[in-house]
């Protein structure tokens, strides 16, 4: 989130961690978990206290189809950005109104979703989701824009696209029957 040191706001939650480091876009900590609510009670104030917008805003590199994501030439192109990272970072692709047909839960205690959209001209796009916050089967059936990013998964010798996603948003009064 631009303007948000997650450093910053740790150290003003400090008296409450065990332990805490990293930089000003990643962080890691440890915490006793009776310490948790006031933990959340506190960083939050720090997110208000910093002036940080409640709304997440996501920017992506470019407005791509579901064509685009099966072209494994350009895909595999596109590897030539990494190692990606705090100061590179990955390229994030918008696909918009999509319908959701599937959404299943694929590892065990809910540790990754799997979601297929399919465009009107019937082609589908697989992503994939670790950890998920949210049920996205709310959204099935439902036309969305998505905001996905290319993963590469290397096995025996080779590398094989993998889509993952990073933001997905229902388009208002447009259910599919």
């Amino acid at each position: 989130v631009e303007g948000c040191n997650i450093y910053n706001l740790l150290q003003n939650c400090s008296d409450l961690l065990e332990q805490f480091g990293g930089h000003a876009a990643a962080a890691g900590l440890s915490l006793k978990t009776d310490m948790l609510p006031e933990f959340k009670k506190q960083f939050e104030a720090s997110i208000v206290e910093q002036g940080i917008p409640e709304q997440k805003v996501l920017e992506y590199s470019k407005l791509i189809t579901i064509e685009d994501c099966q072209n494994i030439p350009w895909i595999l192109s596109l590897r030539m950005k990494e190692p990606t990272g705090n100061k590179n970072p990955n390229w994030i692709f918008r696909v918009e109104e999509a319908t959701v047909v599937y959404v299943s839960n694929t590892a065990i205690n809910n540790n990754a979703v799997t979601v297929v959209l399919r465009n009107d001209a019937g082609n589908e796009l697989r992503l994939r989701q670790f950890r998920p916050v949210e049920d996205f089967s709310i959204y099935l059936y439902h036309k969305v824009h998505t905001l996905i990013s290319p993963d590469f998964v290397y096995f025996g010798g080779i590398t094989r696209p993998e889509w993952q996603l990073v933001d997905i948003q229902e388009v208002p009064d447009m259910e599919v029957v």
